[in-house]
C-alpha cells in the first residue's frame, strides 16, 4: 500500500513532474454525460473515429457556399491518422516507439515528432520540470499503459524515478534525431492530440469550413471559428465525481483551446484510495490535491501540456502560475470540492451553484 506523500515544495521549483495523457470534457451534442452545448437551428455534420489512442470527434456547423463538408472531414481525418501513426505511443511503428525501443541510439524522426518533442522540452523548462515527456517508466510501473493496475512499493518507485529526466534527452535538430538513455521511455501522447487539433483546424479552414469544434480524445477541445451564428461556443465541465453532471459552463472563442486533466477516468482504487494516471515524477505517486483542472489558452498543444502539469500543483499555486505566465486561464476543482478560477474568465464561466 502506498502512503500519501504530500511533499512541500518551493513555489514553481519542481523536478520531473508529469507528462501523461490527460482526461477532459468530452465532446457530444446532448447534455447527458457530455460537454458541448449547441445553439444553432441547423443540424451539424458530425464525424468521429478512433485514432491517437482515443476517440476523435469533429462537429462542423457552418461552411462557405459550395464546400464539400463530407470530403473536408474525410481528408482532415486522414491527415490526423497519418500524424498519429508518426507520433503516437499506441502505434507500433511510430517514431516514439522506435526511439523507446532503441535507447542509446540516435533515431531519425519526422518533423512532427521533432516539433512535439522540442515543444515538450520547452514546456519542461518553462514549468521548471512540471512537464516531462520521459514519464513513461512511472506510468508503466503503475500499470496505466496495460490496465494491469498496481500500487508499487517505495523501492520500485525510486528505481523508476532515475529514468525520468527530460534533461537527458538528446535532440539533434539538423539531423532530426532523438536519443534517450537505457531505461527511459518517451510519451508524447497528450501533445500529439493538441497538434492533431491544430492540424485539423488548418485543414478544415483551407477547405471552406468556418465553424466547427474538434475533440481530440477526452482531453482536448479546439474551436474553429466562432460558434454558430457568431456566438461563443459553450462547453460543460464534467463533475469529477458524477460524470452525468456538469459543475460549470465555459464560453470559448474562435481558435481557443481547452484541455482538462482529472482523476475521474483513468484511475483505479485500492483500499478505498483512488490512484489516478497523473503521476508526480518527483514523488512517483499520483497527484492528490486537485480533482480536475481545465486550462484555456490559444494553443492546443500548450493547453494539453499545462493541464497535465498544473494538475500536480497545489491549487493556489496553479492559479498563481497561470496568472503570472499570462495568456493562460484555469478552472480548478480542489480535492475538497472547492472551485477556483482565473479572474480573467469570470464573465465567461457559469458555475452550476450560481
Amino acid at each position: 500500500m502506498c502512503e500519501e506523500n504530500h511533499t512541500s515544495r518551493p513555489p514553481f521549483k519542481r523536478r520531473h513532474l508529469v507528462f501523461v495523457t490527460a482526461v477532459i470534457v468530452t465532446m457530444a451534442l446532448s447534455l447527458q454525460g457530455c460537454n458541448l452545448f449547441t445553439e444553432d437551428d441547423e443540424e451539424p455534420v458530425v464525424r468521429e473515429t478512433f485514432l491517437l489512442g482515443t476517440l476523435v470527434r469533429i462537429t462542423v456547423h457552418e461552411w462557405e457556399q459550395g464546400t464539400d463538408v463530407e470530403g473536408a472531414l474525410d481528408e482532415t481525418l486522414v491527415e490526423m491518422e497519418k500524424l498519429g501513426a508518426r507520433v503516437s505511443v499506441y502505434e507500433d511503428e511510430s517514431d516514439v516507439n522506435r526511439v523507446n525501443e532503441s535507447p542509446q541510439t540516435p533515431i531519425e524522426v519526422s518533423e512532427d515528432t521533432l516539433h512535439l518533442l522540442q515543444t515538450a522540452l520547452q514546456m519542461n523548462r518553462e514549468t521548471e520540470g512540471a512537464f516531462d515527456p520521459t514519464i513513461g517508466p512511472l506510468v508503466s510501473l503503475w500499470g496505466f499503459y496495460t490496465g494491469d493496475y498496481r500500487v508499487p512499493d517505495s523501492e520500485e518507485i525510486q528505481h523508476a524515478l532515475q529514468y525520468v529526466d527530460a534533461s537527458s534527452v538528446q535532440v539533434d535538430p539538423e539531423a532530426r534525431t532523438v536519443r534517450i538513455k537505457e531505461g527511459m521511455q518517451l510519451d508524447l501522447e497528450a501533445l500529439a492530440k493538441g497538434l492533431a487539433a491544430q492540424r485539423a483546424e488548418a485543414a478544415l479552414t483551407e477547405r471552406g469550413v468556418t465553424s466547427a469544434l474538434i475533440s481530440a480524445g477526452h482531453s482536448s477541445v479546439h474551436a474553429v471559428g466562432d460558434g454558430p451564428g457568431g456566438r461563443p461556443w459553450k462547453i460543460g465541465l464534467i463533475h469529477p465525481r458524477n460524470l452525468s453532471e456538469i459543475y460549470g459552463k465555459l464560453q470559448i472563442r474562435a481558435s481557443e483551446a481547452v484541455s482538462t486533466s482529472g482523476d475521474y477516468q483513468r484511475y483505479f482504487e485500492e483500499n478505498d484510495t483512488r490512484y489516478s494516471h497523473i503521476i508526480d515524477p518527483q514523488t512517483g505517486r499520483p497527484g492528490r490535491t486537485i480533482k480536475t483542472i481545465t486550462v484555456l489558452t490559444d494553443d492546443s498543444i500548450i493547453a494539453d501540456a499545462l493541464s497535465t502539469a498544473l494538475f500536480l500543483f497545489e491549487p493556489q499555486e496553479a492559479l498563481q502560475w497561470a496568472d503570472e505566465r499570462g495568456g493562460v486561464d484555469v478552472v480548478i476543482m480542489t480535492a475538497d470540492g472547492a472551485v477556483l478560477y482565473s479572474e480573467a474568465i469570470e464573465d465567461r464561466l457559469q458555475l452550476e451553484d450560481d
